[in-house]
């Protein structure tokens, strides 16, 4: 859910649930809450809260994770670019804290279909954490968002996530959705 608290302010409440092998165990949840100024019509700055819960083994682990975002967004012929520098502060429970960086570049193509508006879009997303200061995870997403209405907004997409651990890369591929109310 999003809202506008003025021209320049609006206040976005995030909830993500994740499942597990073949969609048959919720292995991840979490609830995010933040606010989002636009500095200019190029430039936001956001301040975000997430708590997080990842299940390993029979076991939740809390995450606690405040970030602080910068989105820079232009255009080009008609195709709109947005560069996401996000710093987040990791306070993992039994883990030493860490800081880590992810950048999102999107592309977003000009033409929409139907009446919902739909659009195509591509994103890549790198993570680098501070205690190696070394790229340890990307994320390539295509998909489709949509507009069908005026308080509410759909997005369907791929992804696929390589990571890096104990020297060895692994992929991970998602099929997601989400869907958001705007007020």
């Amino acid at each position: 859910m999003e809202g506008k608290l003025s021209s320049s302010l609006k206040t976005k409440m995030n909830q993500q649930l994740k499942w597990g092998d073949h969609a048959g165990e919720l292995v991840e949840y979490n609830v995010e809450l933040g606010l989002t100024t636009k500095l200019s019509s190029w430039f936001d700055l956001a301040l975000f809260y997430r708590q997080q819960y990842e299940k390993k083994g029979a076991d939740w682990l809390e995450e606690n994770r405040p970030h602080l975002n910068g989105t820079i967004k232009w255009k080009w012929n008609d195709i709109s670019f947005s560069d996401r520098s996000r710093v987040e502060l990791r306070i993992k429970e039994n883990k030493n804290d860490i800081v880590r960086y992810r950048n999102k570049i999107t592309v977003t193509c000009p033409k929409t279909w139907t009446k919902f508006n739909i659009q195509k879009y591509i994103a890549d997303e790198i993570f680098i954490d501070s205690d190696k200061g070394e790229l340890n995870r990307n994320r390539l997403y295509v998909g489709l968002k949509a507009k069908p209405h005026e308080h509410l907004k759909a997005d369907v997409y791929g992804l696929w996530q390589t990571s890096e651990k104990s020297d060895e890369w692994t992929d991970v591929y998602v099929v997601g959705a989400k869907l958001g109310i705007v007020f």
